[in-house]
């Protein structure tokens, strides 16, 4: 990347794709709104904090891969933050932008996210879990779900919660005593005291990970007014998995389930 892109006046948007992050004392971006990063080479820590707390009107950061595995901890600092995106990281995100009215996070869970400023509880929350929650082995479905319960522990204040996935059929053989096996004594903070609505955009068969997951989200929801279950394509309201669903004991007397085929709302 060239020095001088550190410092313009004029500058709105920006995208980098794959380039070497270099390093610089000086970054002035005044009327930079939009950035996004993909594929960066060798971001340093400091430089990264340095290019967002000094774009001072910056609305949507896009954050795609890195490639500096010696990166430990990405801060983004910012007053005016509005839209967050973060894929495929592996490093611990800081966040401090209570501004922030929508949250990204594409990837497998590995890094941990934390919230040191308080957002507005009308946030939108968006994970994208790609294929992990479909392994349907005891072991597999515990270290899944502590990976999102730390995902979501730094996040305290969340109203609206989407969850994507793809979802497995090829692992439907599923014994449905098995949802009632396995617990994690801690809840995230959100859970408990400001998420109200989930919309889990996951494809629902009898895959014992999904599964579980949903019973997780019913039970210890307090507050919870909706969740919207989306069924595939060769399931419906009338399976047993969806009875049992229906009779999970709920966290919230007020919530309610809304099932919709795959692919409609």
């Amino acid at each position: 990347m060239p020095l001088s892109l550190y410092v313009c006046e004029t500058l709105v948007s920006l995208k980098l794709d794959g380039v070497f992050l270099r390093d610089s004392e000086f970054i002035s971006l005044p009327s930079l709104r939009i950035l996004h990063l993909i594929s960066m080479m060798n971001p340093n820590e400091a430089t990264f904090e340095r290019l967002i707390s000094s774009c001072p009107v910056l609305e949507e950061l896009e954050v795609d891969s890195s490639l500096n595995d010696d990166v430990k901890v990405f801060r983004v600092i910012s007053r005016s933050l509005k839209r967050l995106s973060v894929q495929e990281c592996m490093s611990e995100v800081v966040i401090d932008a209570p501004r922030l009215g929508f949250l990204s996070i594409d990837s497998s869970l590995s890094g941990s996210y934390m919230i040191t400023n308080t957002m507005d509880t009308n946030v939108k929350f968006v994970i994208r879990l790609g294929t992990y929650f479909g392994d349907f082995d005891e072991t597999s479905i515990l270290s899944n779900r502590k990976r999102f319960c730390n995902c979501l522990s730094g996040i305290s204040k969340v109203r609206d919660m989407t969850i994507l996935g793809v979802g497995l059929m090829e692992c439907d053989e599923l014994q449905l005593e098995d949802m009632d096996e396995i617990n994690i004594p801690y809840v995230p903070q959100c859970l408990l005291s400001s998420l109200e609505f989930v919309d889990f955009n996951v494809p629902l068969s009898s895959v014992v990970g999904e599964m579980n997951m949903v019973r997780y989200i019913l039970e210890n929801s307090a507050i919870l007014k909706k969740l919207t279950l989306h069924l595939h394509k060769d399931c419906s309201t009338n399976d047993e998995m969806v009875k049992k669903l229906l009779k999970i004991p709920r966290g919230s007397t007020k919530c309610e389930v809304v099932f919709f085929d795959w692919g409609k709302k």
